[in-house]
């Protein structure tokens, strides 16, 4: 500060002089341009890398390393003199004669969009990885809860993954903001007159030093095994066929075949590892079989068959008809960002387009029926788990489905919990809804269910009525298992 080679006076000569003032606008325009760009690439970068799609996943990863191991200058270099390359440019379609743009490099690409085409490339670079951990970040089960609403892909991670993603991304995102403010500095070698540049030209203009700045429910109807063919369509509400699901060389799944009909309650029951849950993944395709056939009121799940041969749908058509289909998680899985209604509502509005005031008004109504009207503008981290998992029943009634699916929807909650969850499951029951629930809760499978199926091991072990399996039970190993648990 107080050194004779720095002369204030010339310092505040300047410091409001027009060309600076401009400089400095115009850096936080390059700026601001740029990370907004950076940021759009590095979203779909990220969400490229993530994809199981093996090429997408090699251009993104081809592109990141490319542009993290270039020097930016270099970058900035190539994008200013592009014009010395190729004098000329065309934009058009290939081998044709259609051409939408045509004409000379250096005024196609001025060195200020040459800057920013630099500094945005380079910068998403980065910034991928960055928006990579923020979504990694965000519990599995959040896009599950999204696609058994029927969401598709693009919105689940717009409305879904990224708001909470971003709690992970922002702050290492505004230290890219200031570096990549600092990095302007360097479109000097391109002659943007950008703040460093403008000082530099005061400088060398005055030969002034300047300071340089860094940069309903009834027990007379009966669901059976399906043990033939011929079973009326039209009546039943799910008919699996030989279902197979294996995990690399762990065959999960050996052959399930039952079926459930409109209007019954089938209880699952059996140990962990029996493959009750991956079951009930696959009838909404959450989980994609490896033989077999699932049908949900007559349709063909997540597949459309071309002769002997299945193709799997495209994920929109998926959606759709998961949208018919509620699922209750065991974790609850609500959307940590969004109230009580706001989770009931968000796919009633999102998928089947709604009217913002009739959803809301239907949610509340839906909340009121689980008890928790009082509750709907608190945020899940401020209810209970059983509070918690009546909002996650709302939110599948949201969509008014055909069928309900129950992963073991009390295993996650205190006991004294648990009463408050089963009532509402038993007056979903009364009303004709048709379920399916995993559980190891014998008393709701006594009173509720219509048949209960004993699973273990990935076969269908014994099944019937609750009288039959629960009090008359045929096989050894389902005498062991409802022995341990009562």
């Amino acid at each position: 500060w107080s050194s004779p080679s720095v002369d204030h006076d010339i310092i505040m000569k300047y410091m409001f002089n027009p060309q600076i003032l401009n400089g400095a606008v115009l850096t936080v325009v390059i700026t601001v341009v740029s990370m907004l760009i950076a940021t759009i690439l590095a979203v779909i970068l990220a969400v490229m890398k993530l994809s199981p799609n093996p090429l997408l996943k090699l251009v993104a990863s081809a592109f990141i390393g490319f542009f993290r191991g270039t020097p930016l200058l270099l970058q900035i270099v190539f994008w200013g003199y592009l014009g010395i390359i190729y004098p000329t440019l065309t934009f058009g379609i290939p081998f044709t004669n259609i051409v939408f743009i045509h004409g000379q490099t250096s005024a196609l690409i001025p060195s200020l969009a040459a800057g920013i085409i630099a500094l945005a490339l380079n910068e998403a670079a980065y910034s991928a990885e960055i928006v990579r951990a923020g979504i990694l970040s965000v519990d599995g089960g959040q896009m599950e809860a999204a696609s058994s609403l029927g969401m598709r892909g693009g919105y689940t991670l717009r409305r879904i993954i990224l708001p909470q993603a971003m709690r992970v991304i922002i702050p290492p995102m505004g230290n890219e903001f200031i570096s990549m403010l600092k990095n302007t500095a360097l479109l000097e070698v391109v002659a943007v007159l950008e703040l460093y540049t403008q000082a530099t030209m005061i400088s060398a203009q005055r030969k002034e030093v300047w300071p340089r700045f860094q940069r309903d429910h009834s027990a007379s109807k009966d669901v059976r095994l399906r043990q033939e063919e011929g079973v009326s369509m039209s009546r039943l509400m799910v008919d699996a066929r030989s279902v197979r699901k294996s995990f690399g060389a762990n065959e999960v799944l050996k052959g399930i075949t039952l079926t459930v009909e409109q209007g019954q309650v089938l209880v699952l029951l059996g140990p962990s590892g029996s493959g009750k849950s991956t079951f009930l993944r696959c009838i909404n395709h959450l989980e994609t079989i490896n033989g077999g056939r699932i049908y949900v009121d007559g349709d063909l799940m997540g597949y459309r068959q071309v002769g002997d041969v299945l193709h799997e749908m495209k994920p929109g058509a998926i959606a759709a008809q998961r949208r018919h289909i509620g699922m209750v998680f065991q974790r609850f899985n609500l959307f940590p960002h969004l109230t009580a209604l706001e989770n009931v509502i968000e796919a009633p509005i999102g998928v089947n387009k709604e009217d913002a005031k009739d959803a809301k008004q239907r949610g509340m109504k839906l909340l009121e029926r689980v008890g928790l009207g009082d509750k709907f503008d608190h945020y899940p981290s401020q209810l209970s788990g059983g509070q918690q998992q009546r909002v996650a029943i709302a939110r599948a009634l949201a969509m008014e489905p055909k069928l309900m699916l129950f992963d073991e929807p009390t295993s996650a909650l205190d006991p004294e919990l648990v009463g408050d969850v089963l009532n509402v499951m038993r007056d979903l029951a009364k009303e004709g809804m048709t379920m399916i629930v995993v559980t190891h809760e014998m008393g709701f499978a006594r009173e509720v269910a219509d048949t209960v199926v004993f699973m273990d091991q990935g076969v269908v072990v014994e099944a019937g009525s609750p009288a039959q399996v629960l009090d008359n039970p045929q096989q050894e190993r389902t005498k062991a298992f409802i022995n341990s648990v009562l």
